[in-house]
C-alpha cells in the first residue's frame, strides 16, 4: 500500500509539473499614446505587439477563406472603446499547404498591429 501511495504521489507531481509547462506560444502587449482627456468620438491609435515563440506561427489577419481561421482582433463589447476602422498588420509569410486548398498566411517572431479606436459616447478619456 505504501508503494501505491508513493507511486500515486509521484504521478501527481509529474502531472502537475507537466501542466505547469504548457507552452505559451504568443505573448501580447499593447502600446498606446495617452488617451487621458479624450472626448467621446475621438479616435486614438494603439499598437498591439505579438511576440511569437520560436517554432510557432500565427495565422494572418488576411488569411483567405478555405484555409485556417484568420486572426481576428476585437475589443470587448460594452467597453470604453470601439474599433474605428481597419486593423492593419504586417505582411504575412505565404506558404503552400497540402491540408488546405489555399496557401496559408503566417506571422512568426514578432507581429505589430495598428488599431484605430474611438472613445464611445457616455465615457470619458480617463479610462
Amino acid at each position: 500500500m505504501r508503494r501505491f501511495i508513493i507511486l500515486s504521489l509521484l504521478m501527481l507531481a509529474a502531472a502537475r509539473s507537466t501542466h505547469a509547462q504548457l507552452p505559451t506560444p504568443v505573448t501580447w502587449s499593447v502600446r498606446a499614446a495617452s488617451v487621458s482627456g479624450l472626448e467621446p468620438g475621438t479616435e486614438a491609435r494603439i499598437t498591439v505587439v505579438a511576440v511569437i515563440a520560436r517554432g510557432w506561427n500565427m495565422y494572418s489577419l488576411t488569411q483567405k477563406p478555405g484555409g485556417p481561421v484568420a486572426l481576428s482582433i476585437t475589443v470587448p463589447a460594452g467597453g470604453p472603446f470601439t474599433i474605428a476602422g481597419t486593423v492593419n498588420g504586417p505582411k504575412p509569410e505565404i506558404k503552400p499547404d497540402d491540408t488546405f486548398d489555399v496557401p496559408i498566411e503566417l506571422y512568426s517572431d514578432t507581429a505589430r498591429f495598428s488599431i484605430p479606436l474611438k472613445l464611445t459616447k457616455g465615457t470619458s478619456g480617463d479610462v
